[in-house]
């Protein structure tokens, strides 16, 4: 009998859907869009103050990513481990399944784009190796070299590695210790990571500043945000979070969204020290837990009768996120190398083109491996992912 049975569940993991999650996706895929337009147009003129700041934070919506991630891949985890048989196999399999396929096509696309000259280089053979295998993540040189924006996919492949090997003991966890044990551990990698270079190796911090973030992206520097979401996934199971009333939804919403406007301004007035102190390089992200916290609370607490309103229509960007992820820098790059379109219609452009792009990569390439996947471990249950 595996230890997850003897754990009380108000369901069985993953049975319990939750449409809002897939809004909190679609507005993450959107903000990142936004930003990396800003960056690849130049487009020194988008306003700075505001509702629209959120837009020039780079990492505080991949961490909404994150903790939506460490939420469904600990049900699916928890689901698997209690199917009993292999079911580390069955868990990366169906992983694996859903990243690589889109991941490779929408590479090869990239180079395509970009001439190839990544895999011509001195390290070519590497670069294609530790890409083949999902394996960039480990190394500074490979991380970002191709489509710069999937280094969070060989970080998701570290932490599915990790969830693989702690699977026994997941059901067993108390679920405000792992938050807070998460915490920690984010924490003090990233402090460490700061400390051996900035204090110890006495690095400039502009010198560093790739080593700097190569090292704090880490999947134990990013436990934090993945931990929430496995902290309230296990709690989830348990029984321990329903619906909220209305009016407690509304609250909670409204201080979530006062939090977040407050960090963002925050961290935007002090960016130019953020790698060169401990509190912003390694501190200040604990403080993005309770934004990324509120979100998902807030995506599965909302009350029963508005999710079920959720239409499919509303739901669908959320369903095709991970293709506007993976597309929209290639998008962005040919419209800006092939029309003269201004700031304004060419985000307009970029994301109507990518959401086309990113629905042919749902349709033709996601969801039809991710059905052949189920149907190879013979799962006839949907995946909460």
């Amino acid at each position: 009998m595996n230890a997850n049975a003897a754990v009380p569940m108000a369901a069985p993991p993953g049975s319990q859907r939750y449409p809002a999650l897939d809004l909190i996706r679609a507005f993450s895929a959107l903000s990142i869009l936004v930003f990396h337009v800003i960056v690849l147009a130049r487009w020194d003129t988008f306003p700075d103050d505001g509702p629209l700041l959120w837009f020039r934070v780079s990492f505080l919506r991949v961490d909404l990513f994150f903790v939506v991630s460490g939420f469904v891949i600990t049900l699916a985890a928890l689901r698997e481990w209690q199917r009993g048989g292999d079911a580390r196999r069955r868990f990366l399999f169906k992983r694996v399944a859903r990243l690589a396929p889109a991941y490779f096509v929408s590479s090869v696309a990239w180079l395509m784009f970009n001439g190839f000259d990544v895999v011509r280089g001195p390290d070519g053979l590497f670069q294609l190796l530790t890409h083949l295998t999902l394996t960039f993540g480990f190394f500074p040189g490979a991380i970002s070299a191709i489509n710069g924006v999937t280094w969070t996919i060989g970080i998701e492949v570290q932490i599915y590695l990790l969830i693989a090997l702690l699977m026994p003991m997941l059901g067993r966890w108390v679920p405000l210790r792992a938050g807070l044990f998460a915490v920690l551990l984010a924490l003090c990698w990233r402090l460490g990571s700061q400390v051996v270079q900035l204090g110890w190796l006495q690095h400039d911090p502009g010198e560093v500043h790739a080593s700097l973030w190569f090292w704090s992206v880490q999947a134990p520097g990013m436990w934090d945000v993945f931990g929430v979401g496995l902290a309230l996934a296990l709690a989830t199971q348990r029984g321990w979070i329903r619906s909220l009333s209305p009016a407690r939804w509304v609250v909670l919403a409204v201080l979530t969204l006062l939090y977040s406007t407050s960090l963002v301004a925050v961290l935007w007035e002090n960016a130019a020290h953020y790698w060169s102190s401990y509190f912003w390089g390694s501190g200040y992200r604990s403080f993005v837990v309770l934004m990324v916290l509120g979100w998902l609370w807030l995506a599965i607490a909302m009350p029963r009768a508005w999710m079920d309103a959720i239409p499919r229509w509303a739901r669908y960007p959320g369903k095709i996120s991970y293709g506007v992820f993976l597309w929209h820098v290639p998008v962005a790059q040919w419209l800006i190398r092939h029309t003269a379109l201004t700031e304004w219609t060419l985000l307009a452009a970029c994301i109507l083109a990518t959401g086309v792009v990113a629905a042919a990569s749902w349709h033709w390439i996601e969801a039809p491996t991710m059905a052949w996947a189920r149907r190879r471990t013979q799962d006839a249950s949907r995946d909460p992912s």
